[in-house]
Parts: C-alpha cells; sequence; structure tokens
C-alpha cells in the first residue's frame, strides 16, 4: 500500500483573545480559532476562521495578590 507524501503542514491558532468585565461585575472571555495551512511545496498560506467564542466566565479571572489574601486571614 503506498502512502502519498504530505504535501500541507497544518496548525491552530487563537487570536483576538481577550477578557471584559460587563456592567453587572462579571467578566466575558472572548477570542477567535483559525486553521493555518502552509502548502510544502511552494509555501502557499491559507487562513480559515473556524471559531468565534463568547463566553460568561463563571470565576474571577485574575489572582488576588498575596498581600490581599494575608490580610483577610
Amino acid at each position: 500500500m503506498l502512502i502519498p507524501p504530505l504535501s500541507n503542514h497544518y496548525e491552530i491558532l487563537e487570536t483576538d483573545h481577550r477578557i471584559e468585565q460587563q456592567w453587572w461585575g462579571g467578566f466575558t472571555r472572548h477570542n477567535k480559532i483559525w486553521q493555518r495551512k502552509t502548502h510544502l511545496i511552494d509555501n502557499h498560506v491559507e487562513e480559515k476562521l473556524i471559531s468565534e467564542n463568547h463566553a460568561i466566565m463563571m470565576y474571577t479571572p485574575f489572582i488576588a495578590n498575596n498581600e490581599d489574601e494575608l490580610k483577610k486571614q
């Protein structure tokens, strides 16, 4: 059985990542996921948007300062 040679290289990329605090006090997270295909012979590059994500976060995304945590104890 012959296996054809690979002619493309694929990568998955994340862009436009951001976390935003909303007016109601919670946080939302946003990003885009892309597929990049590079042809290995002529180095032609194609990018295709796979997914755009928008989510409400169920936790506070930032780590508290250790001094603040020590004051609470």
